[in-house]
């Protein structure tokens, strides 16, 4: 079942898509002050977005192929996809 889900999704949007998707969303993760306390966004996003672009994109993701998965294979097929995708959502 999330295996077919999880082989759909990485089939049909890659690595870089799905950074290039992140980095779109991660200035809407920051104070909008943030340029007084950080030199430049990614810096402020590491301090004050802690992954929450990140989550953001794969539960998009999980949502729009798994609509009717359980809670636990909503959580299997998100951390199956945050660990292809390298990216960290604490």
């Amino acid at each position: 079942m999330s295996m077919n889900l999880f082989e759909k999704i990485t089939a049909e949007n890659s690595e870089a898509n799905v950074c290039a998707l992140v980095d779109e969303l991660r200035p809407d993760y920051v104070n909008d002050d943030w340029e007084e306390d950080f030199d430049d966004i990614h810096e402020a996003y590491i301090e004050q977005g802690r992954g929450q672009a990140e989550g953001q994109i794969i539960t998009d993701l999980v949502n729009r192929y798994g609509p009717d998965l359980t809670s636990d294979a909503h959580v299997k097929l998100f951390d199956q996809l945050a660990e292809h995708y390298g990216l960290s959502t604490t």
